[in-house]
């Protein structure tokens, strides 16, 4: 555990190293020109303050003027009196404005029975006519208003100039002066000498000359703004001063405190640089020789980065680099504090620089993890799909997969807010309440049909839960055409296909259990005749003709339970869709009447009288020859099974444009039901008792068959007639 945490410390120590080197290294490169001068005289910051003197100085001295002069020199001009008068407007649109304003707040003094409150917004209105009035009318009337602004601008200028005096007067003890008005031949100063010969003579830390040669220090004058821009009052014009301005000795001047600290500073500054310089050297030395960054680079702490969402990652790695230069920034202004206390300083740099190793060392290995593992630009495309803003905006956009929703509710939330941001303004203002009232009118009969909605789509809540629970309530009201309204008609509807499911599912499970009993049925009779007979056949003593007749019947009795496990087979691989088709051009009339010659013998002695109509010409079809002679033959079993003997069979053949069209009609012999579709299911026969040959899938068969054909079998029964109708595509 020692070698860990000592392996831990030598990290960082050499990471700290490091990030002094760097912090110094861009500290002297940002920060180096204020300190790569050789006097503080020659710096930017001593220019700063000596602009600022010669501003203080111009001010109260070099344009200085007594302010009875300026308020007697007040002059009023045209073009001042006419931008007074219509500076809101001419007479009609000022007294209009007037009027508007103020009568809101009489008709509500006087709704709420304050009729003095009343008569006082009255009397101040036409006071305020009458003053506008009398501007429009008298011209010395609107002098006298200008007159008294400037008067007024006059005096704020001179008070607020009283009031900085003491900034000037204490700049005065750090600088003398000798100036003289190349003009007027004035002298300023503030020391007691006639001549800048003798000014020369001072002993001054710096001294600085204007003349001819050097430049004359040249003033601005003196404007004073009474208000309205662009009026104003020049009080002084610009002015050329030449002398000299000098920095004092003495202990009390400001500018000898900021000449010592700024040399301080720059001796700090210098070692501060040279130190991080070595430790920069050193540090890469160290990094090279032990590899210092590879211990940074966990495999452990790479796995659980890289769960993180991807835009997470890149937002970490921006705010530790950001912290990186912040960081650098508050060790430059560190330097400018040395001449206030130096343990202060290097504790800030020295803490400033720990934190700084912190986000260098966050955002190196951010930046290694993000760029290893995106070098494959299709993990960026996956993680990206994970972040946080793809899935934020994928739930945005699916707010506005039903737009009138997504509207509704962006509007219900602007009202919100915003009924909240006016009530908060409110409190702050009164007079807000004037917009408050508008908007809650607009908004309150747009929130009682949110309400309605709400209240419609708790309804729908309630139902659904009931549906799932498997309790089917009462329809849904559904009124309007709403989204919610729709979704009530859907729910609706999905109650109605759970009830039909269910009956479905009632229907489906009565025959699942008749299925079972038929196969049980029709399987266990030939079965159990085959059985019996070979039992019999074992007696030694049995005659001859007998033992003959058995085996007929033992034969027949076979034979019928192979056709009965074929046709369970067909039907099985033609439900399943395991069965292929070999299409080929074929005359339906040919193969119907090859399925009539087949069963010849069973018509003649079926005592049916069977009626063909086929037209003259042959019909061609691209089907499968073998399996829809397979359903002519089942269609005819049928109907030599079932019909009423001494009957009609009308079989007719006919090509229409898009199909050919086969119609089989017969008279049964035994009652059929009203519900045709339970003929097609599996094993459900006419005959209900079962007595007759056959399996009961005859029809299933067929219309299977024709169904992968893409053609259709439709049966109808009127009372005892039965016709089965068959649709090929041509």
């Amino acid at each position: 555990m020692d070698t860990k945490w000592k392996s831990r410390g030598l990290l960082f120590g050499l990471l700290f190293l490091f990030t002094f080197g760097v912090s110094s290294l861009l500290v002297g490169l940002f920060e180096g020109d204020r300190y790569f001068e050789t006097s503080y005289f020659n710096s930017e910051q001593f220019e700063d303050e000596f602009s600022h003197f010669l501003y203080l100085l111009e001010e109260y001295e070099l344009n200085s003027i007594v302010k009875e002069e300026i308020v007697n020199s007040i002059i009023v001009t045209k073009e001042e009196v006419e931008e007074h008068r219509y500076r809101f407007g001419d007479l009609n649109e000022q007294i209009t404005s007037i009027k508007d304003q103020y009568e809101i707040i009489i008709q509500e003094a006087k709704d709420a029975g304050n009729q003095d409150i009343a008569d006082l917004y009255i009397s101040e209105r036409d006071k305020k006519i009458e003053d506008i009035t009398k501007n429009f009318n008298s011209e010395d009337y609107v002098s006298s208003k200008i007159k008294k602004e400037k008067q007024e601008a006059i005096e704020n200028y001179y008070a607020e100039q009283e009031n900085n005096k003491g900034e000037f007067e204490h700049y005065k003890k750090s600088y003398s002066y000798f100036l003289k008005n190349i003009k007027t031949g004035e002298i300023f100063t503030n020391m007691n000498i006639k001549s800048e010969a003798e000014f020369t003579e001072q002993d001054l830390l710096y001294s600085r000359s204007f003349n001819n040669k050097t430049g004359n220090l040249s003033t601005n004058g003196k404007v004073i703004d009474y208000g309205y821009s662009p009026s104003y009052i020049k009080v002084k014009d610009s002015g050329l001063f030449e002398g000299a301005i000098g920095v004092i000795k003495g202990s009390n001047s400001i500018v000898l405190a900021q000449y010592e600290n700024y040399h301080k500073q720059q001796l700090f500054f210098f070692i501060y640089v040279g130190l991080g310089i070595a430790s920069l050297g050193v540090s890469l030395y160290l990094f090279k020789k032990h590899r210092v960054f590879n211990r940074l680079l966990s495999d452990k702490w790479r796995e659980l980065y890289n769960r993180l969402p991807v835009d997470v990652r890149i937002i970490m790695f921006f705010v530790t680099s950001i912290g990186v230069f912040i960081s650098l920034s508050f060790i430059g202004s560190a330097i400018s504090y040395i001449g206030i206390s130096h343990i202060d300083t290097v504790f800030s740099i020295f803490l400033t620089t720990v934190i700084i190793t912190l986000f260098l060392a966050a955002s190196f290995i951010q930046g290694e993890y993000l760029l290893s593992h995106y070098k494959d630009v299709s993990n960026f495309e996956v993680d990206w799909k994970k972040s946080y803003i793809y899935r934020g905006f994928g739930i945005f956009k699916d707010a506005f997969l039903i737009r009138k929703i997504g509207t509704q509710f962006l509007i219900l939330f602007i009202f919100v807010f915003g009924m909240g941001g006016i009530t908060a303004a409110c409190l702050v203002a009164p007079q807000f309440i004037v917009l408050l009232v508008p908007f809650v009118m607009v908004a309150a009969p747009f929130i009682f049909i949110m309400i309605k909605q709400l209240s419609l789509f708790n309804k729908i809540i309630i139902a659904t839960s009931e549906i799932a629970n498997g309790n089917l309530v009462s329809e849904l009201p559904v009124k309007g055409k709403s989204i919610l309204a729709k979704h009530a008609s859907h729910i609706n509807q999905l109650k109605q296909g759970v009830k039909t499911s269910r009956q479905e599912q009632v229907k489906s499970d009565r025959l699942k259990t008749e299925l079972v009993t038929n196969i049980s049925h029709d399987l266990r009779t030939p079965l159990t005749s085959i059985i019996s007979y070979t039992d019999l056949l074992k007696n030694p003593e049995l005659v001859e003709e007998d033992r003959r007749a058995y085996i007929d019947i033992i034969d027949r009795k076979a034979g019928r339970l192979k056709v009965l496990i074929d046709d369970l087979f067909d039907v099985s691989k033609m439900a399943s869709g395991n069965i292929e088709l070999e299409k080929k051009e074929v005359d339906v009339v040919q193969l119907l009447q090859q399925s009539l010659a087949e069963r010849d013998d069973t018509i003649k002695s079926s005592g049916l009288d069977f009626r063909v109509q086929k037209p003259e010409h042959p019909v061609i079809a691209t089907v499968d020859g073998q399996k829809i002679w397979r359903v002519f033959d089942n269609l005819l079993g049928n109907i030599l099974k079932y019909s009423l003997e001494g009957t009609r069979v009308y079989i007719s053949i006919k090509a229409l444009d898009q199909h050919i069209e086969i119609v089989f009609k017969n008279v049964t012999k035994y009652e059929l039901s009203e519900n045709v579709d339970e003929l097609f299911e599996r094993f459900k026969r006419g005959d209900t008792s079962r007595n007759t040959d056959g399996s009961g899938l005859g029809l299933a068969i067929a219309k299977s068959i024709i169904d992968i054909h893409d053609g259709t079998l439709e049966i109808e029964v009127d009372g005892d007639l039965f016709k089965a109708t068959v649709k090929i595509p041509k």
